[in-house]
């Protein structure tokens, strides 16, 4: 009986939509009533009349009240100029009083000051429009030149934690900052958002095992190889030690995430530490790519990941933030160095896109008591990174042959640590890789030790200078990797 009387009330509907019963819109709500009804759009009216007769029963009812929906969502060709999928008076989504006419909502214009769609349906660059699990930030979807629009996104991050990350943590020498991470990692993975975005965190602590010197993005580039079994990189992976995840973040082992950090957000590759306590709590400068920078794996590869050559500090973040530009694939504005009244606001292509405010702070104050080395310590080396930097930067093309397609390693030790697998999703690896792809053994290698090393901290330091004596051995089958290792050979 409800259904029946339902679909009279929509058939009502049709004929004073189309003015058959204009009285009765008269006499139900009044002459203004009437008179929007007679103003109802009437093509798209008799369009619907003009429809086979729908069946009876529940199917007439969704019949007719599919046929009213859709006339309620006639576009209103006023409200848009010529080619544009957003309305002058800033409606949009499901609220919007009308839809395009392809029959998709109505969008916020991606490149203005009101990019993002909240739940009420307006168009507005407020945090609360850009992060809500119903709102749509259109920044993030905007195609490059001759790419076609995807379909909107809802963000990752308001989604319940399933994710899996993986993190990489360039590193050499920095073992008392290991010990700080991992501990504050602990906290971090059930603690630092609420609900928890992240299920399974399987983190790769990738070591340069040579004396070359320290190269950050080959590193990184090694770590992506080892959790996606990149077996044309290095011959000791095998397909069965890939990993399934949904980003890959290049981790700095001295700066640690406050609460709000989403590791699981890369729809589009984005800088998760925009806000760095040291820089005043902005990044760097406008265009830096550097820090923690999370990508999916199908970008990081459309990039050809990090350059191989780039040694000490200096250069490689500056040219990820060209291999992102060449590749269209900047989704960020000039957030957070935009100027008062800035007109660059909410225009993507400037720089990687970042979180929004209070979602991006990164802290060194735990870690920079630590053990630092050097910035800048091989002149040379130095100079080559700012000649790669220079031909990127006039869009040469070193990019695409120099990166994870041109990567070769063999894994001199590799560990796996699931401590906190159970208690905190947390998965640590331990590897230890040498450049190239010819046989590096440490077995068969002579290691000189300095008998006092080999004591406690008085008796290491007693002795006058110069008179240390060593002792020289094949390591065999034990390697120590740390002093209480070797202590305890």
């Amino acid at each position: 009986e409800a259904m029946k009387k339902r679909a009279e009330l929509l058939e009502q509907s049709i004929q004073v939509m189309v003015g058959l019963k204009p009285e009765t819109a008269a006499s139900s709500t009044g002459p203004a009533a009437a008179k929007a009804a007679a103003k109802a759009p009437a093509a798209a009216a008799a369009e619907v009349l003009s429809r086979p007769a729908p069946p009876s029963g529940v199917a007439a009812v969704a019949a007719v009240a599919g046929a009213v929906a859709e006339g309620a969502t006639e576009v209103d060709t006023g409200q848009f100029e010529p080619g544009q999928r957003f309305r002058k008076d800033g409606k949009c989504g499901k609220n919007a009083p009308s839809r395009l006419q392809d029959g998709a909502l109505v969008e916020c214009d991606a490149s203005g000051n009101a990019p993002c769609c909240s739940r009420e349906g307006e168009c507005t660059l407020s945090d609360a429009a850009c992060n809500c699990k119903e709102c749509l930030d259109y920044r993030v979807i905007v195609p490059a030149a001759g790419q076609d629009v995807p379909p909107p996104l809802v963000r990752s991050s308001d989604q319940q934690g399933d994710s899996t990350v993986v993190v990489v943590i360039p590193f050499r020498d920095r073992e008392g900052h290991l010990v700080k991470f991992k501990q504050y990692w602990r906290w971090f993975a059930r603690s630092g958002n609420h609900p928890r975005k992240v299920k399974r965190w399987e983190i790769f602590v990738v070591e340069q095992f040579d004396s070359l010197t320290f190269s950050r993005g080959w590193c990184f580039n090694v770590g992506l190889a080892v959790a996606t079994a990149q077996k044309s990189a290095s011959e000791d992976l095998t397909s069965a030690k890939r990993l399934e995840f949904d980003c890959a973040v290049v981790q700095d082992i001295d700066y640690l995430p406050e609460k709000k950090v989403d590791y699981s957000e890369c729809e589009v590759p984005m800088q998760l530490s925009s806000e760095i306590d040291r820089y005043g709590w902005k990044t760097p400068y406008e265009k830096s790519a550097g820090g923690i920078v999370g990508m999916s794996e199908k970008h990081w590869r459309q990039i050809n990941g990090f350059g191989n050559n780039y040694f000490g500090w200096g250069g490689e973040d500056d040219e990820l933030h060209h291999r992102l530009r060449l590749n269209n694939l900047l989704y960020g504005d000039c957030y957070p160095h935009c100027q008062k009244n800035d007109h660059r606001k909410g225009k993507t292509g400037i720089a990687i896109k970042r979180p929004p405010k209070g979602h991006g702070r990164f802290s060194g104050e735990h870690m920079h008591s630590a053990n630092h080395t050097k910035r800048i310590t091989d002149a040379a080396a130095y100079k080559a990174n700012l000649q790669m930097l220079a031909e990127i930067a006039n869009n040469g093309n070193r990019w695409k042959s120099d990166g994870l397609s041109s990567l070769a390693f063999r894994i001199v030790d590799m560990n796996t640590d699931k401590t906190d697998s159970e208690t905190f999703g947390i998965t640590h690896h331990h590897v230890r890789a040498h450049r190239g792809k010819h046989t590096f053994d440490l077995h068969g290698m002579p290691l000189a030790v300095p008998l006092a090393l080999c004591k406690d901290g008085a008796a290491a330091g007693s002795g006058a200078a110069g008179d240390a004596v060593w002792t020289v051995a094949s390591l065999g089958s034990a390697v120590p990797y740390d002093l209480a290792s070797l202590r305890a050979l």
